[in-house]
């Protein structure tokens, strides 16, 4: 599909660049940090993916503590909270974060880029399904240069968001990056 058949479709006359159509998302390219995702065939919506801030933190961790419990159901109670101070008092400033907000400022994802990783990737529950982990992932591959994630092996949710995205597995880990046996599958862009 050409940029400005794109345009008619989306309305918009600032599409900059056409990206692939991932699944059932057509994700275009509206700017540096906005996008206009949709399913094919639906009304199509902008997106605007923002820098997050330390002022963001607690609103990011309830994003990844409600992600982490609706995605990641191999995780005791005990491992979540002893996850979570690590993640807000190292973790968020390992990494430039981005995030999605909607219209009421409320963060419905974010994404969490370092060294061409993508270190994170989480939707709100109530979010999913809606584009938001597509154009966030678009935004870290396309702006930042994301080649490589971790998966746990246990999520197969998550693995085959990645496969879909061109993501294959190069190698495996018997253990996560705390040393748990929460295997990790290193997946790469093709």
């Amino acid at each position: 599909m050409r940029i400005d058949s794109l345009t008619a479709i989306l309305g918009m006359a600032a599409v900059t660049d056409l990206t692939r159509i991932s699944g059932p998302w057509l994700v275009a390219r509206l700017s540096q940090n906005s996008y206009s995702v949709g399913r094919k065939g639906k009304r199509k919506r902008a997106m605007r993916i923002e820098t997050a801030c330390t002022e963001d933190y607690p609103e990011l961790l309830l994003v990844w503590e409600r992600s982490v419990r609706a995605t990641h159901d191999f995780l005791a109670e005990p491992d979540i909270l002893s996850l979570r101070p690590l993640i807000l008092e190292h973790y968020f400033d390992a990494v430039e974060l981005f995030c999605v907000r909607d219209r009421d400022e409320k963060i419905l994802g974010f994404s969490g880029v370092a060294g061409g990783n993508l270190e994170m990737l989480f939707i709100a529950p109530d979010s999913r399904g809606q584009g938001i982990g597509t154009a966030l992932c678009r935004h870290a591959v396309d702006c930042l240069g994301v080649t490589r994630v971790d998966v746990n092996e246990q999520n197969p949710q998550a693995l085959g968001f990645y496969k879909h995205f061109g993501f294959k597995v190069v190698a495996r880990s018997p253990l996560d990056g705390q040393g748990n046996p929460f295997p990790l599958l290193h997946l790469t862009l093709d």
